[in-house]
């Protein structure tokens, strides 16, 4: 999941006092050393052509420093370098706490991503949809230009939106961030997104028939507006956003992987070949796979949708289906039994990470730890973001962050469901304590926590709301 917030996409990090210990015996490369040589290929490959991508999207000099706490390497165009550890604290470079955990950085003088790569890639995490592949290598250097691409394209040198799209939507969507999968799953409206997705991608696939795929995304798209309006409000943002990161990051990959980066016809040959339909539920995937593909779909129609999305508050599926009429369609009886046994395995393997942290949200015997976005440093990460009737916040769960707190204090969350919690104009993580756990202790208005998935020591305040009290950690 490249787990991201509109504008400003990010994973929490923190860091590692450790030691540069990253050298190998004589005449050995570490695993991490391999990794930047097989990077380099790429970044030398692609980045030099990134404008040809995206207009403006300039990577020929940017730098990926890659590290794991232990070493460090500088990898760009030119090649792939160890740097100490200690030259990364001299430039305020935090080593990201966890695998796929990054930040926009400058390096010497020149902009870049510090990302702690994922060294193995599971043989079943493959992509089904051909999006992600299963080369360490190849995710890290994806993952390293679509996360550029929101902070050196989308955003400006002040980190303002630099596409006058991107207020609008923002406006639009009512400041709301909408990745949030409801628990236990809704099929429809995922039923409706997925055939979008999947229409889209056989018109991109299929040109003889391209006016019948783009008719049925039409009718999936306009089918998913008037019945959930909600969501058509907030999902035109990242559809936006996440959508053309997505394509820039595919488009990356694509050209890492063939003959000659520029070539679109090898470009067009390797996405169609590799990309398949979606018979999952994933809402928080689908702007990332909606946006990207009618971005493909438009390039192969020569329409310019690149400069219109950033002009215009609209989407890359409504400059592709502008004009088209929808035909009615009929939810294909294989997606419908996909979608539905996909649902079940999700809720109930999610269930565990949910169900307690709602209830225990709502004890009145358990405390509410509230800690500011504000004081977080880094990123933030987790297993997927969900919602509840019981408790209709957006829920992070599996979080992965770091903050710095009042008095030195700190806090680290590896693994623990937490929830945004708003309260008068600022965004809180919360999170449930038992206060008979003997990992957690409160003196005063210190608090002590000491389990592996909720680990500091700082300043509270607190106080009772409606009979449960709230602890709310103290920022510097």
């Amino acid at each position: 999941m490249n787990a991201a917030k509109p504008l400003a996409p990010a994973l929490l990090c923190t860091l590692l006092a450790t030691a540069c210990g990253g050298s190998s015996a004589a005449g050995e490369t570490s695993p991490l050393e391999d990794m930047a040589a097989r990077l380099h290929t790429h970044v030398a490959k692609v980045w030099p052509h990134t404008g040809r991508i995206w207009p403006g999207a300039d990577y020929s000099r940017n730098v990926l420093l890659i590290t794991d706490g232990r070493a460090a390497y500088a990898v760009d165009t030119a090649g792939h370098r160890e740097v100490p550890l200690a030259d990364l604290t001299a430039s305020g470079i935090e080593v990201p706490a966890y695998e796929r955990g990054f930040d926009a950085i400058t390096w010497k003088g020149r902009r870049g991503i510090v990302v702690r790569p994922q060294m193995t890639v599971k043989a079943d995490a493959e992509d089904p949809t051909g999006f992600d592949s299963g080369d360490a290598a190849l995710r890290t250097f994806g993952l390293a230009t679509h996360e550029q691409f929101h902070s050196y394209v989308q955003q400006d040198a002040k980190g303002d939106p630099a596409w006058a799209s991107l207020p609008a939507l923002a406006d639009r969507a009512g400041g709301v961030d909408d990745r949030a999968q409801h628990y236990p799953t809704e099929v429809e409206p995922r039923s409706y997104r997925t055939m979008v997705y999947n229409s889209l991608l056989a018109a991109y696939q299929d040109p003889q028939r391209r006016r019948d795929h783009l008719a049925a995304a039409a009718y999936w798209q306009q089918t998913w507006a008037r019945t959930y309006p909600n969501e058509a409000k907030s999902q035109p943002l990242l559809d936006t956003m996440e959508g053309s990161a997505r394509y820039v990051e595919s488009m990356a990959v694509a050209m890492a992987t063939v003959e000659d980066p520029r070539d679109r016809e090898q470009i067009r040959t390797r996405l169609t070949g590799t990309l398949r339909p979606l018979k999952s539920v994933n809402k928080g995937f689908e702007p990332y796979a909606i946006g990207a593909t009618a971005l493909f779909t438009a390039d192969a129609m020569s329409l310019d949708a690149r400069k219109r999305i950033t002009e215009e508050p609209v989407t890359p599926q409504q400059v592709v289906l502008r004009g088209v009429k929808p035909v009615r369609q009929t939810l294909p009886a294989d997606v419908r039994r996909a979608l539905t046994a996909n649902a079940a395995r999700a809720d109930k393997k999610i269930a565990p990470d949910i169900e307690p942290f709602v209830a225990g949200m709502r004890d009145k015997k358990k405390w509410v730890l509230l800690v500011p976005q504000s004081a977080a440093k880094g990123t933030l990460g987790g297993t997927g973001f969900y919602t509840t009737d019981q408790l209709p916040l957006t829920i992070i769960a599996k979080a992965r962050l770091s903050f710095a707190l009042d008095g030195g204090g700190s806090l680290s969350v590896n693994g623990r469901t937490v929830a945004e919690v708003p309260l008068e104009g600022e965004l809180y993580y919360g999170t449930p304590l038992d206060p008979a756990d003997p990992d957690v202790s409160l003196k005063g208005d210190r608090l002590v926590l000491k389990s592996p998935e909720l680990k500091g020591e700082f300043t509270v305040r607190s106080e009772t709301d409606d009979g449960q009290r709230v602890l709310y950690a103290r920022t510097p």
